[in-house]
């Protein structure tokens, strides 16, 4: 939704849809996809889940002039926190009117460090030198972006109550977060307050192996 917002930079979401598959034993959401509709005419489509039996972080933009589509969006397959291949050109792919793959042309955007490093540059750079106006641009770009991220949860669970063989345990259902402080009922376990650590990325295990590696 952060791509969403910096490329689209839409005003106000109009109207949603969204499709979600749950997990029968957990009552998590595993998969959804959607289409949101945003003022001028603008619209995003995604799709995420954790059914593929592949890794796939891609990014695609299209336009009047073409479309623009970056593989490795989240994965830095250069020099990511995952992966470490400097033969790998970073860079994405532009392709206009009726196409095949020898017409695709690759732009090139090399740096010198890699993706996260610079995101972690930047963002320290913001605290330490940054104006009030420029800090404010990045606080309503984060804003908005989880105002979409709510509007698609919330569809979501709209969509459950409406159709009863998707409806996930009610265990498991969405409850108040009134107060950070109090304790919290969540699938069968009593957590002393609301502040949840997010478990952490599969990329930061081996193969194999449910701990992180020592270095992490």
């Amino acid at each position: 939704m952060r791509a969403v917002v910096e490329y689209l930079a839409p005003d106000a979401l109009e109207d949603i849809k969204v499709f979600a598959e749950w997990d029968p034993h957990s009552g998590a959401a595993i998969r959804a996809t959607g289409v949101l509709q945003f003022n001028a005419g603008k619209t995003a489509t995604f799709d995420v889940g954790y059914t593929a039996g592949a890794a796939v972080m891609e990014l695609t933009v299209a336009g009047t002039s073409g479309i623009l589509t970056q593989d490795d969006f989240v994965l830095d397959w250069q020099s990511g926190f995952v992966f470490d291949n400097p033969d790998i050109q970073t860079g994405f792919i532009h392709r206009s009117g009726l196409a095949t793959r020898n017409d695709f042309a690759f732009i090139e955007t090399p740096s010198e460090r890699s993706q996260h490093a610079l995101m972690i540059d930047n963002f320290a750079d913001l605290i330490r030198n940054g104006d009030a106006a420029e800090r404010e641009i990045w606080l309503s770009a984060t804003e908005k972006t989880q105002v979409f991220l709510d509007a698609i949860w919330q569809e979501i669970q709209t969509q459950t109550r409406a159709s009863p063989a998707m409806t996930p345990p009610s265990k498991y259902e969405r409850k108040s977060m009134n107060s950070l402080f109090e304790p919290y009922e969540l699938a069968g376990r009593t957590l002393r307050n609301r502040f949840v650590m997010a478990p952490m990325t599969a990329a930061r295990a081996n193969v194999g192996e449910a701990e992180p590696r020592p270095e992490d």
